[in-house]
């Protein structure tokens, strides 16, 4: 059975039309950000979670999903303008942030550049210094192989991401709603995926040298580091290996750190298991 669905919609932000979706709530407004080739939809399981209690919204980053894919302006500062831009336009004084993986990285950037903007801000699997995921490198481009590429049918782009070994076991209504939100449909019924490769090279050229270390201690809000127990496809190809976690943990202020056992990096946020949502909430309730 198919979950709440969300109202989404557009603002204008930088020349750009970003798009969101949200869940209505009477509490604090909930900011959720992506991965570097996800969409707003990776967030539907949480927001279900935490909503009516919590006003979430899921935004597709600039060259994402269905909002506006442009040749410049991406890598964390672009982000962040972006997002300060979407408080704005929202008015929003103050958000709670939850970042997973690359927009992990955009959280760490926006918390200590925007401090008066974030309420508690959480880490998911990510945050870490590019240099931190060398070992994880190979496996991310199993994701970016799809880039550019049409297939013949929705059910065989399904079915591709069925057969995942990082996601089989784990396969639920959440991850197909995700992957149905990826693409678009050509009139012959191919389809290929929303974010084109430029966008991601674009990104990851601007984001591959940046250090995230020095910011740790300009966060100042109460934050949670949510760390996968497993690899993507290994046991060592980690985006967030347990030593970077633990460094994060103690130079970040008033920071806590959980392991999500039983997830990788994708899993953790849209598996089967109950505890990313019990946690977050749990944080964002005490």
């Amino acid at each position: 059975m198919a979950g709440i669905q969300p109202g989404e919609d557009k603002v204008r932000v930088n020349d750009i039309n970003m798009h969101y979706v949200e869940w209505a709530g009477e509490g604090s407004a909930v900011l959720c950000v992506h991965g570097l080739t996800a969409n707003c939809r990776e967030w539907d399981r949480l927001a279900e979670g935490l909503s009516p209690k919590y006003r979430v919204l899921a935004i597709d980053l600039r060259g994402r999903g269905d909002s506006d894919k442009p040749a410049t302006g991406y890598g964390l500062a672009g982000h962040a303008a972006d997002l300060e831009g979407f408080l704005n336009a929202l008015n929003l004084e103050q958000a709670v942030f939850v970042g997973h993986s690359l927009g992990a990285g955009i959280g760490v950037y926006f918390a200590a550049n925007f401090q008066a903007r974030v309420s508690k801000l959480v880490l998911v699997d990510g945050g870490n210094d590019p240099a931190d995921m060398n070992a994880a490198m190979e496996s991310i481009r199993v994701s970016l192989s799809t880039l550019d590429v049409s297939f013949p049918s929705m059910d065989d782009y399904i079915n591709l991401y069925k057969q995942a070994p990082f996601l089989k076991q784990d396969w639920n209504e959440y991850v197909e709603r995700y992957c149905a939100f990826d693409v678009e449909t050509g009139p012959d019924g191919s389809v290929r995926r929303k974010v084109p490769r430029k966008v991601i090279e674009a990104e990851i050229s601007t984001y591959g040298g940046f250090e995230l270390r020095p910011l740790y201690h300009r966060i100042v809000c109460p934050t949670l580091i949510l760390r996968a127990s497993q690899g993507i496809m290994s046991e060592t190809d980690f985006i967030l290996p347990a030593e970077a976690a633990a460094a994060m943990q103690q130079a970040i202020r008033n920071c806590k750190l959980v392991t999500i056992e039983g997830t990788n990096h994708y899993t953790i946020a849209i598996g089967k298991r109950n505890d990313f949502v019990e946690t977050v909430r749990g944080f964002l309730e005490g």
